[in-house]
């Protein structure tokens, strides 16, 4: 099945042809008239006859060669077909197919035209189909066609050739520091253990000197605990003087 055909172009011949006709004829009646070569006239127009029937041949000749060529592309592969009398028809296969390329020349950027060479592999040779004045958006039409009929491990082979690299991975992103504006919340503060409902039975068992060690060794643990500056830390109790004993009044001797 046929997915689409295409035909080439010739009407830059046709154009070519046309402006050099008039050069022709432009130049034939300046030499007949400012020349003075009226006595040659009758040779100049049957020159002039001459080339513009060649001229009407040649186009002729251009319209009925080219009309019999086609281009297609279908679900089997490229075929090209060609010949007035003689039909010849070429067809490459998609999974043969191992390379194509194409060709402007300077009349061919003039017109807006282009050539396509698709090289197969096959049979122990290589061969090439060329299709020949093909337009420009048909030519990129079929390249398109070609592509996306290939061999998807092939496809997959040329995409990954002209795929360009990966670009780096980013790093991960740092974490956002503390401004210096930015005030740090409040810490909670210091909460001191409850008392316990009975005070420790060696408190009654040392003396005055042993309460006040007693006294530093909870402060410094409070301090150590608390762990933070600026904390407000109480103060030791000062230890009490102990109460001075009442000597009893000594006895009154009787007389």
């Amino acid at each position: 099945m046929i997915l689409k055909s295409y035909k080439p172009v010739y009407s830059h011949y046709f154009t070519l042809i046309r402006y050099f006709s008039i050069a022709v004829i432009f130049l034939s009646l300046f030499s007949i008239t400012y020349l003075g070569l009226w006595s040659d006239a009758s040779i100049f127009l049957w020159a002039l006859g001459l080339y513009l029937a060649i001229a009407l041949l040649a186009m002729l000749y251009i319209k009925i060669v080219n009309d019999d060529i086609t281009y297609s592309a279908t679900h089997e592969g490229v075929e090209k077909r060609e010949g007035v009398i003689m039909k010849q028809s070429s067809v490459v296969p998609y999974e043969k197919i191992s390379d194509f390329a194409t060709k402007q020349g300077l009349l061919e950027r003039l017109f807006g035209m282009g050539t396509l060479y698709i090289y197969a592999t096959g049979g122990g040779s290589d061969y090439k189909i060329t299709m020949r004045r093909m337009k420009l958006k048909d030519l990129n039409e079929l390249l398109g066609i070609i592509t996306d009929m290939l061999e998807p491990g092939e496809a997959k082979s040329n995409a990954e050739e002209t795929s360009p690299p990966a670009p780096p991975a980013q790093p991960p992103a740092a974490a956002p520091s503390q401004r210096q504006d930015e005030v740090p919340a409040p810490r909670p503060p210091f909460a001191p253990a409850a008392p316990t409902a009975k005070p420790p039975s060696h408190i009654y068992e040392v003396g005055d000197v042993g309460k006040e060690k007693l006294q530093e060794l909870e402060y410094m643990a409070y301090v150590r605990q608390a762990g933070q500056e600026g904390a407000e830390e109480p103060k030791p109790e000062q230890p009490c003087a102990p109460a001075k004993k009442k000597t009893p009044p000594a006895p009154r001797k009787r007389k």
